[in-house]
């Protein structure tokens, strides 16, 4: 079943894919090897400057503020009133708005690998191989005479739970990988204090900006889109949040990440 699960997600991205793709001569074609997984580059862009597909992750954090920063055609989400708005309603209270202004996000997921694991029972206590989640929420493990009813597998043993295929979310694990296997960078991530340089901090990379957070009120009844109509433009009772996350020489902000997560069970 999972392996169904990974051709239609990879059939899925071809299609969106199909309008970049050219066809390969014998040369490339027979260098081309087996492999198993998916890798998959993300970017969730919000009022800011988007990274091109051909800027190199390793490239932004040497860009400064070519990328990642507010959009000038926004006005660079400054100004009263101000374009680049967020706005949160709470439940309980209709007519009093949690607002977020200057704000922009640019945040880029890189080289994702999605793959078929298995648990595998190493011993170790592991998180990854708990028979206790199999169980019914409802109920748990030991509630009744016979645990195996509540059981979502045919039984919670080590026999039956030990090799159980799942979905592999990793960074930085060899292919094909199991449990066991050492999901880290070949070269680790390094910092100089004297440069204030970074490097390897390229799996998820992250440019954000919240100038301004105030809370403002509309009228019972009024039909007032905050939004569009700012009841408080100029943060009258005083903003009393900011949030700002970027490196000392680019918009962005770099985070590793070495190891794996499994989606089972389904």
């Amino acid at each position: 079943m999972l392996r169904k699960l990974i051709l239609v997600l990879a059939l899925l991205l071809a299609r969106f894919a199909a309008a970049d793709m050219v066809a390969m001569d014998d040369s490339a074609l027979g260098q081309v090897q087996g492999r198993q997984g998916i890798a998959l580059d993300l970017q969730s862009a919000l009022n800011a400057n988007p990274v091109p597909s051909s800027v190199l992750p390793s490239a932004l954090s040497t860009s400064g503020t070519t990328y990642g920063g507010a959009l000038s055609s926004l006005s660079s989400c400054t100004g009263v009133p101000n374009p680049c708005y967020l706005a949160i309603q709470l439940e309980g209270r209709p007519n009093q708005w949690l607002t977020f202004k200057d704000s922009y996000l640019d945040m880029l997921v890189n080289n994702l690998q999605l793959n078929v694991g298995a648990l595998v029972n190493d011993t170790t206590g592991s998180g990854y191989f708990n028979s206790n989640v199999f169980y019914n929420l409802a109920t748990g493990p030991g509630t009744q005479a016979s645990p195996a009813i509540q059981c979502a597998l045919s039984a919670c043993t080590t026999t039956v739970i030990n090799g159980l295929h799942a979905l592999q979310l990793s960074f930085h694990c060899p292919v094909p990988s199991t449990s066991t296997s050492t999901c880290q960078a070949t070269t680790m991530p390094s910092y100089s204090s004297s440069t204030k340089d970074s490097t390897g901090y390229t799996d998820i990379q992250i440019s954000e900006s919240i100038g301004r957070a105030a809370v403002e009120f509309t009228t019972p009844g009024s039909g007032v889109n905050i939004i569009t109509a700012p009841t408080d433009a100029t943060d009258s009772n005083g903003s009393f949040i900011g949030l700002a996350m970027h490196d000392n020489n680019s918009n962005f902000a770099g985070i590793y990440v070495g190891g794996r997560s499994y989606v089972y069970g389904f």
